[in-house]
């Protein structure tokens, strides 16, 4: 300021003055001066230093003035700026990344701070010099000089180093420290080691923090705002104080003497309280005709433990175990003996153990164990000083089989030949014997496999499935788990119907008609017996029963039923051809498979008789000269006569066969290719005869009319696999 500046001037005017300085002024004072000069003189000497003085005044105002006006200025400019983050759209001239995420930002001078979030902080700052200091609770303070300029961005990278200091613990050994810090984070610090001390160098930041020690059986301690100071070892003691432990002693039988450390305390059962926790103690146990038992035991602060000692072993013999292996030679016989353990009434000992030579008096079942031979169980008598012998012939355990399929498949397994309970887990084979194992998967081809299984040894078999295939074109068919056998019929003509000159002919045989069949069809070679029929609809209404009789007693519908849900079993199962379904054969392809390229009354001739089929009297003779098999009524087995030329049974007699047509009185004459099913009217045609019909009611052409609902002893059905009809 001007005050100032004036200050130091006068500062100047008088001073004081060396001895040489003196003795030169006193030589020009004595200098004679006209009185006029040395007045005019002073005058001017006091214009001129008042002139001085005025002019470096003015100067000194001007500068203070300007220096003000910027001061203020830049001051007002730097506080505007440093203020506040970067506006919406502003470009900021700072940027400053630090780790820890959050730390404090400070320009050294100026009272305003910054706290960075997430590591970052954008600023908006007057361009210039400036030193600043970044902190983080326990990390080490950093300056730095940073230089801004206009309209740049300045980048700072700051990594702030944790200020780890020096503890002590002292405390009870075994015990666990741990820390809370500030933001009520507990971290643990370690355990004391066998001396009570857990020391970190530069284990910990500094700062203040709460300090929790604990340890099992004591009372915990919490010491509240413990400071811990940058490059200082701080040291704590923190003792703890046990919590009391107790032991009880059961015996059986009741009543043994109980001695701690030598000193006898009571009589078992017995609790013995206020024990010092963390010292080895001895529990000595007598009892007169048993054997004295001594057992160590340390018990920690605040445990309260349960020592049974079981059954006490009275008097006691030595037990000498024979053992011989089965299968292999007897080199190896030492090697084996090392593996095998003796369970003698629940206790295991190793073989050659001197516990064996201290057995209680009793009886004792003795079993041995090994990881690859197995052993039947021994019971033995021991008495007080006896040696009690044993042998055992040890056999090798068999090995297990696990298979492995594809998730939600359950197999049937066969080993040679027999079932076994298959089980995920793995099954049970024989060792040291070839065994043929059979997976059999639902409509999957059956997979076989032969082994030979090591003691103990376990085998995994990956099983890819392979579904069975369904039928091919012209070839026979066996529809599997079921049984239900077809021949292939290959396209081909035949004339339906008979001549006028067929003995026994009806009308509605005629008029004759010549079909053709385009493609090739499967038929059943037999009627659906009454096991096939079970299985797919579950019941059984036949009256004459056996499973390999023909099923009867069922309705048109039902037959029909049943070779839908076979239509749909067998899709299922992904084996019918296209285009192909299960189902009732038409009146034409009835009489193409029965015929089996004939032309006479049966595929088999112009003759009958019971020997042929199921039926009764002969042919062409009348019903007055029957022939008749004595003894015989009802159903007889399917495939109990000659088959056809076609490879098909019982197209003559036994039952009478379901068709899908509905019945007409006449056929339809002329000529026909693939004929559809004839579907108008109530009345169905059946086809072949049964058991209970003469001779002359069983040929190729002969046909009758029965109801929907109709059910007979004597009617049952053959299952074609053919084209569907739409």
């Amino acid at each position: 300021s001007c005050n100032v500046a004036l200050l130091g001037l006068k500062s100047t005017e008088v001073e004081p003055e060396s001895e040489q300085a003196g003795f030169i002024q006193r030589q020009i004072d004595r200098i004679p001066v006209p009185i006029g000069i040395r007045e005019r003189g002073e005058l001017a000497t006091r214009m001129y230093s008042l002139l001085v003085i005025g002019l470096i005044g003015l100067t000194l105002t001007a500068l203070a003035a300007f220096f003000v006006h910027v001061t203020f200025t830049e001051t007002a400019e730097y506080e505007r700026q440093i203020a506040m983050r970067v506006p919406d759209g502003g470009a900021p001239n700072l940027r400053i990344l630090t780790q820890p995420a959050v730390a404090k930002v400070s320009f050294t001078g100026h009272p305003k701070y910054f706290l960075t979030r997430d590591g970052g902080l954008d600023l908006l700052v007057f361009s210039g010099r400036y030193r600043l200091k970044v902190s983080a609770p326990y990390y080490l303070d950093e300056e730095l000089d940073v230089t801004l300029e206009k309209g740049k961005l300045k980048e700072l990278s700051v990594h702030l180093k944790p200020a780890f200091t020096d503890i002590q613990i002292n405390t009870q050994p075994g015990a666990s420290v741990y820390a809370t810090n500030q933001d009520n984070v507990e971290v643990e610090l370690g355990t004391a080691d066998s001396t009570g001390l857990c020391r970190l160098e530069k284990g910990i930041l500094a700062g203040t923090y709460q300090i929790i020690v604990r340890k099992d059986g004591y009372v915990p301690v919490t010491l509240e705002n413990q400071q811990f100071a940058y490059g200082k070892m701080t040291a704590i003691e923190v003792p703890l104080e046990a919590l009391p432990s107790s032991l009880s002693v059961e015996t059986q039988p009741v009543g043994a003497q109980v001695f701690l450390d030598g000193v006898h305390v009571g009589t078992s059962p017995l609790t013995l309280d206020n024990i010092v926790p963390d010292v080895k103690h001895v529990i000595s146990i007598e009892l007169e005709g048993y054997r004295t038992l001594a057992k160590e035991i340390v018990l920690g602060g605040g445990e309260t433990r349960t020592l049974d000692l079981g059954e006490l072993q009275g008097l006691a013999g030595k037990l000498d175990v024979k053992v011989e292996f089965q299968g292999p030679k007897f080199a190896e016989h030492e090697n084996l003996l090392k593996q095998v353990v003796v369970d003698l009434a629940g206790r295991h000992i190793p073989y050659g153990s001197s516990e064996l030579s201290a057995v209680a008096e009793g009886s004792h079942q003795v079993k041995l164990l090994h990881p690859f031979y197995e052993s039947v169980p021994r019971v033995i008598h021991m008495k007080d000083g006896m040696v009690g012998e044993v042998s055992f012939l040890m056999r090798p355990k068999p090995g297990r089989l696990i298979v492995k399929l594809p998730e939600g498949i359950t197999p049937e397994l066969m080993l040679n030949g027999k079932p076994v309970v298959w089980r995920a887990a793995g099954v049970r084979v024989p060792s040291l014997k070839q065994m043929e194992v059979e997976l059999r998967i639902p409509n999957h081809l059956s997979l076989r496999r032969k082994l030979v299984m090591q003691p103990g040894e376990d085998s995994v078999w990956e099983v890819e499935p392979v579904p069975i295939p369904g039928p091919a074109l012209g070839e026979g068919w066996k529809v599997p788990y079921l049984g239900l056998e077809f021949a292939w019929l290959e396209k081909g003509g035949y004339t339906m119907g008979s001549s006028l000159r067929e003995h026994a002919r009806l009308p509605n045989e005629g008029p004759q008609t010549h079909v053709d069949f385009s493609r090739g069809f499967w038929v059943a070679c037999y009627e659906v017996t009454q096991s096939q029929y079970h299985k797919i609809m579950g019941t059984n209404p036949s009256q004459f029963s056996g499973g390999r009789h023909p099923v009867e007693g069922i309705t048109w519908e039902s037959a029909r039923s049943f070779c839908e849900r076979l239509t749909e079993s067998e899709r299922a199962a992904k084996r019918l051809p296209d285009g192909y379904v299960y189902r009732l054969p038409t009146e034409a392809e009835w009489e193409y498979a029965a015929r089996a390229g004939s032309v006479t009354p049966f595929h088999f001739g112009e003759i009958a008789d019971p020997s042929m089929g199921n039926f009764q009297g002969s042919y062409p003779f009348d019903e007055q000269r029957k022939s008749k098999v004595e003894g015989h009524y009802g159903t007889r087995p399917v495939g109990s006569y000659v088959a056809n030329a076609f490879g098909l049974y019982d197209m003559h007699g036994n039952v009478r066969e379901f068709t899908a047509d509905t019945y007409h009185a006449r056929l339809p004459g002329k000529s026909l290719v693939d004929p559809r099913p004839r579907t108008e009217g109530r009345r169905i045609t059946v086809r072949g005869g049964s058991w209970e019909d003469y001779a002359r009611h069983v040929r190729s052409a002969w046909r009758v009319e029965v109801g929907v609902d109709t059910v007979s002893a004597s009617l049952g059905f053959r299952v074609v696999l053919a084209q569907a009809h739409d």
